[in-house]
């Protein structure tokens, strides 16, 4: 059981940094994607600003629905909604759709913290500080992400790193569902509706 807390741990601190990076990407990338969508100093702020403003939002909601129905649930909602969020991204056609894109992306962000951070802390109890310092530590990678994603944006089209962003999220969320542990008991008959209700929507982003 020790064991799987820790997997349970390095798994969903990789989701912290998956999000804390795909949440920075767009205000990297922003000026690949205004010069190829001709989109104005304006929209682009505007689009910025509803990541933010939406990552907030979550917030609250997000602790709520995850004392309802379970951390990890929220958290592989949110890289399901993410991957769905990024994919839409990389398939932009124009300034209103990357502003709606960005939106979603910061709702799908903020479902995590709440989750994440109350989940880690219940199943690490006294020894919580220590366990949450490895997350922060690990989502503090995202620092690097400034001075390299720049550098591969040269290479390749900016298109490109949300679709991998995507992807990742996809894998991260199936494998957290399948191996990640749960430190909220539901009610059994309730548990294996909400899986029923996670395993459809993977499956729908999936095809």
């Amino acid at each position: 059981m020790e064991n799987n807390h820790h997997r349970t741990l390095i798994l969903v601190s990789l989701a912290w940094l998956l999000i804390f990076v795909g949440r920075m990407t767009p205000s990297i990338l922003l000026v690949d994607i205004m010069d190829e969508l001709d989109m104005s100093n304006v929209e682009a702020g505007l689009a910025l600003s509803g990541i933010w403003v939406f990552y907030g939002l979550l917030q609250f909601p997000s602790g709520i629905l995850a004392d309802m129905i379970g951390r990890k649930k929220i958290i592989v909602s949110s890289l399901l909604s993410f991957s769905v969020a990024s994919i839409l991204i990389g398939l932009a056609n124009s300034s209103i759709t990357v502003g709606i894109t960005f939106c979603i992306l910061g709702l799908a962000s903020g479902l995590l913290p709440s989750a994440s951070f109350t989940l880690i802390a219940e199943l690490f109890g006294p020894r919580k500080g220590r366990a949450l310092g490895i997350q922060s530590s690990i989502g503090s990678i995202s620092g690097f992400i400034p001075l390299v994603l720049p550098i591969v944006a040269f290479s390749v089209s900016w298109r490109i790193i949300f679709f991998v962003w995507g992807f990742l999220g996809l894998i991260l969320a199936y494998v957290i569902f399948m191996f990640g542990d749960e430190s909220l008991h539901i009610q059994p008959g309730v548990e294996k509706v909400l899986n029923h209700l996670l395993i459809e929507k993977f499956s729908s982003c999936l095809w």
